[in-house]
């Protein structure tokens, strides 16, 4: 008697023992926990009972089948996006007046939309990255694109058309927005990289090469020496940096991280676009008890130029995300499949799962990386399927 719990699939029965029939349950096992986290369905139980999921092209098709399942959003998507791109941390939608850095930011927007805006900020990140998989779209949007996912709450923020409902879907970017599409200038993502004080590209620039682009930095030293000494105050961000790098100690990482994080100057705090850098934020509340955000102190010219790990130079948004496209669309795709070796399999990627990834991208180089078609291809593969 087979019993299947609601464990991940990480943990259920191993797809390389000799009898076919336990590893044809097995594989329904692994597909359905992996996928919904719950217990294979009936049609997946009478699929291994005939040992028919090992044929070709059935387990891609219950891929499908399973993927466009209402509870693969949060059996999937949302853990998967949490896990790659670390969407746990706390989002800044703005520093209260009054406030140090070194205090926990506290959350304050237009106070009807706050908890709304807190909502779609922890969910556009998994609800992009599954229009990617509906559509099968090619890897370079994860980077760029024309569109965005929007509700009603990201649709308000983003200073769009209004959206009825909460449920995110696909919408087509105005031609005169600077922001783009992709997953790395998303508001929750932008939030989340400022909640930790003044020095948001080191952060910034720290989660990009980490999470998007595969690069990821060394760790930071055990003693970091504070930012925002007296000595730094009035002035821009990438003066503050560039003399609290003065160290050696300081300038082995700074050197990597803040010349990839200065793309992102363009970002406030909470995620939306601004022409100029403000020295502080703080709020507004008029009359009627409605709360603004507004920008404070001295203000700068944004600088965004930098430069990215293999030395290639940007001297705005733009221009960053077409460099990334260029020179590090590879290294995107095999961070991806990198991840999903720890996501299915929970394991870091050993020398015979990369030479699995390799395959797969050598399969898919042509066509650009599918999204779908090579997440399948993983499924399909002797790392899932637990064959190597």
């Amino acid at each position: 008697e087979l019993i299947f719990t609601s464990a991940p699939a990480r943990t259920l029965l191993p797809t390389d023992v000799d009898d076919p029939v336990l590893r044809q349950y097995a594989i329904a096992s692994r597909l359905s926990f992996g996928l919904l986290t719950q217990p294979p369905d009936e049609r997946l139980l009478n699929l291994a009972a005939a040992g028919k999921l090992t044929e070709a092209g059935v387990i891609q098709q219950e891929v499908d089948r399973l993927l466009s399942h209402p509870d693969s959003q949060a059996g999937f998507l949302e853990p998967f996006a949490r896990m790659w791109l670390e969407l746990d941390q706390p989002k800044t939608l703005v520093k209260q007046q009054g406030q140090s850095h070194k205090e926990l930011l506290q959350p304050n927007y237009l106070h009807m939309y706050r908890e709304h805006i807190l909502a779609g900020m922890e969910r556009e990140s998994a609800a992009y990255f599954g229009i990617m998989l509906e559509e099968n779209l090619p890897a370079r949007e994860l980077i760029d694109s024309d569109w965005l996912p929007m509700n009603d709450a990201m649709a308000y923020h983003y200073e769009y058309p209004r959206i009825i409902g909460h449920e995110f879907q696909k919408v087509k970017l105005k031609p005169d927005d600077p922001r783009g599409g992709g997953m790395m200038g998303q508001a929750g993502v932008m939030a989340m990289t400022t909640w930790m004080g003044p020095n948001w590209p080191t952060y910034r620039g720290a989660w990009v090469l980490r999470h998007v682009l595969n690069h990821p930095p060394p760790p930071p030293p055990v003693a970091v020496p504070e930012l925002d000494h007296e000595d730094h105050k009035g002035k821009p961000i990438k003066a503050k940096l560039a003399a609290h790098t003065q160290a050696a100690e300081c300038a082995a990482c700074h050197k990597t991280l803040d010349p990839v994080g200065h793309a992102f100057q363009h970002f406030d705090v909470s995620g939306r676009w601004q022409s100029e850098e403000a020295e502080s934020y703080q709020i507004n509340t008029d009359e009627g008890g409605s709360s603004r955000y507004v920008r404070s102190g001295d203000k700068w010219p944004i600088d965004a130029t930098g430069q990215l790990p293999g030395g290639e130079a940007f001297t705005n948004w733009p221009e960053f995300k077409q460099m990334a496209i260029l020179h590090y669309t590879d290294d995107v795709v095999r961070g991806q499949l990198q991840r999903y070796v720890r996501f299915f399999a929970s394991r870091r990627p050993d020398v015979g799962d990369e030479a699995v990834i390799e395959k797969i991208m050598d399969q898919d180089r042509k066509q650009g990386y599918p999204m779908r078609d090579m997440l399948k291809e993983f499924l399909c593969s002797e790392i899932f399927l637990g064959t190597r």
